[in-house]
């Protein structure tokens, strides 16, 4: 494992510095024109970006660790702060046109699960600093670029709260081959993404033990 990767899984910190995607992502141009300087005449303008403008934004996309958050800070956003524990799953269900969280009615459905880590406080540390403290290198630029996802989503990864009852009041549920994640409610904490963002959660997943869905393809 990397050795950047290892401070974050490890600990939760590490020095500021960037952090080099394992693979390519897919960089979706934020809509085709960007608006661009003042009204006039009640119209506005608008600029193109240029290959160099796309190259400086894709520079700035770059998944940068910054130390901004303590792990108390991080503990304080939902659902983490109100969960008594916290699992990672596997699960992959082949008859199903598309996976989904085995939860209803805030029920974790055991028969359907494959593997179940318990964290404890180190990972759940290494876990939010992954999510909350690492972001794109710079936001300054006037165009910027994301991560659209790719057009698919089957599911076998999910991050599950459990309240002091054991039941699974949120989730956040992910597609590590797709780029693409749902959360449970919209009152769960969302982060900021990043071109690497999804990999190195992939990664955390694999190294606290989690081998279905965070397998890379070697084809």
């Amino acid at each position: 494992m990397p050795q950047q990767l290892q401070c974050l899984f490890v600990s939760g910190h590490c020095n500021n510095r960037t952090m080099n995607p394992r693979v390519a992502l897919i960089i979706l141009l934020l809509f085709s024109l960007q608006t661009f300087g003042q009204k006039k005449k009640g119209k506005k303008e608008y600029k193109i970006p240029t290959e160099l403008d796309a190259a400086i934004a894709e520079e700035n996309y770059k998944c940068v660790f910054r130390n901004t958050l303590s792990s108390e800070q991080r503990k304080q956003f939902y659902p983490f702060n109100k969960a008594s524990k916290i699992l990672l799953i596997s699960y992959n269900d082949t008859t199903a046109i598309e996976n989904t969280t085995p939860v209803e009615n805030k029920k974790l459905d055991l028969t359907k699960v494959l593997e179940t880590v318990v964290l404890n406080q180190i990972q759940v540390d290494s876990l939010t600093s992954i999510l909350y403290n690492v972001g794109v290198k710079s936001t300054d630029y006037w165009f910027q670029m994301g991560d659209p996802g790719r057009k698919c989503y089957n599911p076998r990864n999910s991050i599950i709260f459990l309240d002091e009852k054991q039941r699974a009041f949120e989730y956040i549920e992910i597609c590590f081959e797709c780029h693409q994640d749902r959360l449970s409610s919209r009152k769960i904490k969302n982060w900021t993404t990043c071109e690497s963002k999804f990999e190195l959660l992939q990664d955390y997943f694999l190294w606290s033990g989690i081998n279905i869905g965070t397998l890379r393809r070697t084809d």
